[in-house]
């Protein structure tokens, strides 16, 4: 089969600039001419300068700039690939914002794998794959849907405990969890260091430190950043946004009934048959 321009376009895409093969060359270095062991021992040793605030961080990249002083590709690979986006990888910098527990790609990367799953193949057209797309959304949307909603009914019993009481059902598992761990640490003799505020700006929860403050020993919702609650978070528009005004209730029962009339009738008989037990069933005072 004739292929008439196919080792042209092959040279374009083999064309490298000087940066690309000094990149290049600082990678094929730093994997043939080390050993699994002084590549992890580098790897800890970078690790390392994670720290809170900039002043340490400094400090121990001019350790690490000591100790690999022989191996400059090694420094020039971390300094130009690396270094440039330390504001956005190193606490001493996201800390300062709330990320929510947020620093990795991985959910990007799971929403990926998600629509790959859908797409099931990579010749589809277009329209196939706005169908394919826009069901996938919607299939995801409506598991959040049904996750927050049982959220809002049960919780796990370790967290009817005083000091989350007040946000059981109203905030998000994932939150009270965390919030878990903190009042273990306050209630322990555990001897806690200065706070930094790290846990409190970054995740948008009271830390052991606050929780140790609290005098009445509970948690309020208005401790809660935004984020966390689900007491207030509306899926009756597409947007997600928070519910300020109306009621939750209503707007669920007409979610209900729209979806009901459209039902088979085995469906709508047990639809009917649990929305009687709800109604006779005894409402317990606290859920």
């Amino acid at each position: 089969m004739d292929d008439d321009g196919g080792d042209d376009n092959l040279k374009q895409t083999m064309e490298f600039t000087s940066e690309d093969l000094s990149e290049l060359n600082d990678i094929i270095n730093l994997t043939t001419t080390s050993s699994i062991e002084e590549i992890s021992e580098l790897y800890k040793s970078f690790n390392s300068t994670n720290d809170r605030d900039e002043s340490s961080f400094n400090e121990a990249w001019h350790l690490i700039e000591v100790q690999y002083k022989e191996k400059e590709y090694v420094l020039n690979y971390l300094k130009n690939i690396w270094l440039p986006f330390k504001e956005r990888v190193v606490n001493a910098w996201i800390g300062k914002h709330p990320h929510f527990g947020n620093q990795a790609t991985s959910r990007v990367e799971g929403a990926h794998a998600m629509l790959k799953k859908h797409l099931t193949v990579s010749t589809s057209n277009f329209r196939e794959v706005r169908e394919k797309i826009c069901l996938a959304i919607d299939s995801h949307y409506n598991e959040i849907k049904t996750k927050i909603a049982s959220e809002k009914l049960r919780a796990t019993h370790k967290f009817r405990i005083p000091m989350l009481n007040e946000l059981v059902t109203h905030v998000s598992v994932f939150a009270l969890g965390h919030l878990f761990k903190q009042s273990e640490l306050a209630k322990s003799d555990y001897v806690l260091g200065p706070c930094t505020g790290n846990f409190s700006r970054t995740m948008g929860l009271p830390c052991a430190h606050m929780m140790r403050d609290k005098k009445d020993g509970t948690l309020q919702l208005g401790d809660i950043h935004p984020q966390w609650r689900i007491d207030i978070r509306s899926f009756t528009n597409m947007d997600g946004g928070v519910q300020r005004n109306g009621s939750e209730i209503e707007s669920l029962l007409r979610n209900v009934h729209d979806k009901y009339k459209h039902m088979p009738l085995v469906q709508k008989e047990d639809i009917h048959k649990h929305i009687a037990q709800l109604v006779d069933s005894e409402i317990p005072s606290t859920l």
